[in-house]
């Protein structure tokens, strides 16, 4: 297991890649760290402020509780912004049999960004990486693209600023998609990519070459019915574990004649098994997922989300709650958005006066509410709905 090795190696650091997500203390990910590690800016109070001045619109109650941590560039959108010069947002995932709450997270912000800076929004679904890194045939795929692309229309997004597309069908669409991929490939060395990626000599070629794939929808020219010609910037919100695909495209947009592309991170949900790693779609028991029942809900907090409270009622009444480590807390945090709420709960739980039981049952509440609704959404979705934001047109 990833923990054991990282015990018996001696790491000493969180370990953050694009797959791997592990933290190698109990009280969860440094992102400190992470944002020294990879020269990234901290999203600060000014620039948030700056954003609210600029906009007219108060932050995501998410912004406020530090979901988006550090960014690119973001001074530059903007500015953009300002001067009423175009740019856009982009974003993707794999797709996957189940998104889980994590994905809904990153989503729900890059919905709210699009509402308040009124600008389109292309969203990739790698299913070339789904067949990489997973046990999937490619003739399995298609399936899967189609049941995420019906997630992410239930979340809301204005059809006619959303361009949804995948890896493999999008290619066979738009000769310069692939025109792009080859303009990105030459610029990198083999030795960049297995520097930045870790790559081996095991490694398939497939994913050597594959984050060119990713990189691809930086450049606006990628969507010639949306950009035409124009050269425009790019605001992609990603994990933070994304970031090093990002990376390559600060030496690569300015050589190819664009501008770099402007990132915001987003912090990780937590697994249900605790706070030292992220929520991920390949496991069943620490994920929650956006079809899973609320039967299946509540089992899964109960049984599987990490406790910080104290072993016995005597001692937790005593001595209280830890809510940096308690994973019923942190889905609280990311999803109930009523501010005063959440600092009722924060303090009863740290005090010892709620105990573990009720502060997973609110959880439960909370996640089985959400879910439910956005189940109602999604039966809505129906091929035609689907066709009009997979089709390539101006936005």
């Amino acid at each position: 297991m990833l923990e054991e090795n990282i015990e018996k190696l001696g790491i000493n650091e969180d370990i953050i890649t694009p797959w791997t997500v592990q933290g190698v203390n109990n009280d969860g990910i440094n992102y400190d760290k992470v944002i020294e590690k990879f020269k990234v800016e901290k999203l600060s109070d000014e620039l948030v402020k700056k954003f609210e001045t600029i906009t007219g619109h108060s932050v995501h109650y998410l912004i406020k509780r530090g979901f988006l941590i550090s960014h690119r560039n973001f001074e530059q959108i903007l500015d953009l912004h300002v001067n009423k010069k175009p740019f856009y947002l982009y974003t993707g995932i794999s797709p996957s049999e189940a998104v889980h709450l994590g994905h809904l997270m990153q989503f729900t912000i890059t919905k709210w960004l699009q509402e308040v800076f009124n600008v389109p929004v292309v969203i990739q679904l790698t299913d070339d990486e789904a067949v990489l890194w997973k046990d999937l045939k490619v003739e399995n795929v298609n399936k899967l693209v189609k049941e995420t692309t019906k997630e992410i229309i239930s979340m809301g997004f204005d059809v006619s600023k959303t361009f949804i597309f995948s890896s493999f069908t999008y290619m066979g669409q738009e000769p310069e998609y692939y025109r792009n991929i080859i303009r990105v490939r030459k610029s990198v060395t083999y030795g960049k990519i297995k520097e930045t990626f870790g790559f081996n000599d095991s490694d398939s070629i497939g994913k050597i070459v594959f984050p060119s794939i990713q990189l691809i929808p930086t450049l606006s020219n990628t969507f010639p019915q949306m950009f035409g010609d124009q050269k425009v910037q790019a605001l992609c919100v990603c994990g933070i574990d994304q970031e090093p695909y990002f990376q390559l495209m600060k030496e690569i947009s300015p050589a190819l004649g664009f501008p770099e592309p402007a990132i915001l991170h987003c912090k990780f949900i937590p697994a249900l098994s605790g706070v030292t790693t992220k929520m991920s779609s390949s496991d069943a028991n620490t994920a929650i997922f956006l079809n899973d029942t609320a039967k299946q809900i509540k089992t899964k907090v109960n049984k599987h989300a990490f406790s910080g409270g104290k072993v016995t009622v005597e001692e937790h009444r005593e001595l209280g709650g830890d809510t940096t480590v308690d994973v019923a807390y942190h889905i609280l945090k990311y999803f109930l958005p009523d501010d005063d709420e959440l600092e009722k709960i924060r303090l009863a739980y740290s005090s010892g006066e709620m105990l573990t039981g009720e502060i997973k049952k609110l959880a439960i509440e909370c996640i089985q509410e959400i879910i439910t609704s956005h189940q109602d959404k999604k039966k809505a979705v129906t091929d035609p709905i689907i066709e009009q934001f997979m089709k390539p047109r101006k936005l």
